[in-house]
């Protein structure tokens, strides 16, 4: 049975897709690693609600007319889940790639998800995608989008995304502001308990044996002194005290 033939429509019955010029790229200031360890491997909010999503994908009952393709669907990619990974790349990347790996006779013996920013989508002169870069430690791999025989060598699934052809949208980089702000609220809390909840500064005013009080001008004046130097994310969980008398 031909699972992964040649699509019908073909060559001119298809419209023009823009043409697209490098590869998929997190929103600055951070890369794409450097979201997934702030924004996934760093909260715990956040890995457990996509773990769930992806779990509750993998445990779906999958049907299918021939056993040996339920086979592929439901076995393990490079000693994960298929069906979790790709669900995970979906989630966060936009983007999931599965490799058809064959046998000597040309049948799909595996499925492998590809890490989805390592691939590059190569168009052709009217923009349909014709081959995958997959990018890794320093080499580089064109894989076909179809073998010799007509068969789908690289499924590519992807969430909509209105304004690119190629590539889907992920959920990590619209929720990076989000997340920054949520680490950060973490950060500042575990330093004030760190401090026991202390306030990082305090302002005492002891007349003494004189009995001259300051001015309400001279008290202001002292509080934004200190506002202005003892305050702010610097100074959080330390401790400071200033006495005037």
């Amino acid at each position: 049975m031909n699972w992964f033939g040649r699509k019908a429509a073909q060559g001119a019955a298809r419209p023009q897709l823009s043409r697209v010029y490098g590869s998929w790229s997190a929103p600055a200031p951070l890369s794409w690693e450097a979201q997934v360890r702030e924004g996934y491997l760093a909260n715990a909010i956040v890995q457990r609600s996509v773990r769930l999503v992806a779990e509750a994908a993998a445990s779906a009952p999958l049907e299918a007319s021939d056993p040996a393709l339920l086979a592929l669907v439901a076995g393990p990619s490079g000693g994960q889940g298929l069906v979790e990974t790709l669900a995970l790349h979906l989630l966060l990347h936009g983007n999931g790639y599965v490799q058809i790996l064959t046998d000597g006779a040309g049948a799909p013996a595996e499925l492998f998800a590809l890490r989805p920013e390592r691939v590059t989508v190569e168009a052709d002169a009217r923009g349909w995608p014709v081959a995958y870069r997959y990018k890794a430690g320093g080499s580089a791999a064109v894989l076909p989008a179809e073998d010799g025989a007509g068969r789908v060598a690289v499924v590519h699934v992807k969430a909509l995304h209105p304004l690119d052809d190629h590539y889907g949208a992920g959920c990590l980089g619209a929720a990076a502001g989000a997340i920054a702000a949520h680490n950060a609220a973490a950060r500042w809390n575990a330093a004030l308990l760190e401090n026991a909840a202390r306030p990082s500064g305090a302002l005492v005013h002891d007349p003494g044996d004189k009995g001259m009080p300051l001015s309400a001008e001279q008290v202001e004046r002292l509080r934004e002194e200190l506002a202005e130097s003892f305050s702010g994310a610097r100074m959080r969980g330390g401790r400071c005290c200033w006495r005037v008398g």
